[in-house]
């Protein structure tokens, strides 16, 4: 009787920490929608270190709001690591996603990383016009002038 009752003692305490977790998700969804950017990253680090510390799963979302709130704040380079972290928890490739990190890998000049995320929604999305002109101005920032233009060569030979 008392390991069992012990044990149900265990769940509840988890279940409220899962409860309370569930809280500030919601209450960080709020203070996003409302604007207040500053009040979502302290709650959601909050959510991420009991998470850590209990072992709970850490899902895409978190580091989603987490980018965009940081991005909101002109806070770049916290933008680009959540949205990276929310790209490699996905189930399946999220193409809003990986434009935002190829945005903000733009703007950091991270020019590798951006030719690897313009590469990869050239594969997901070889018909979207603005991947291969993204493509071709990341080839020319990088110098390649000869990638650069034969992204654009390669565009016009297939009509997109």
């Amino acid at each position: 009787l008392h390991v069992r009752s012990r044990r149900q003692r265990q769940m509840c305490i988890r279940d409220r920490r899962i409860g309370a977790q569930e809280v500030r998700f919601q209450l960080a969804q709020t203070y996003f929608m409302v604007g207040k950017y500053e009040n979502v990253v302290p709650l959601l680090n909050d959510y991420i270190n009991i998470g850590t510390k209990y072992s709970y799963p850490i899902s895409a979302r978190i580091n989603l709001l987490l980018a965009y709130s940081h991005g909101r704040m002109d806070e770049y380079k916290e933008a680009y690591f959540h949205i990276t972290q929310a790209n490699n928890k996905a189930d399946k490739p999220q193409i809003e996603w990986i434009e935002y990190a190829f945005s903000l890998a733009m703007k950091l000049n991270n020019l590798d990383d951006a030719e690897n995320l313009s590469t990869r929604l050239l594969f997901l999305k070889p018909e979207k016009k603005k991947y291969w002109n993204q493509a071709s101005a990341l080839y020319f920032a990088k110098d390649f002038e000869i990638d650069s233009l034969s992204a654009l060569e390669l565009l016009s030979l297939i009509h997109i």
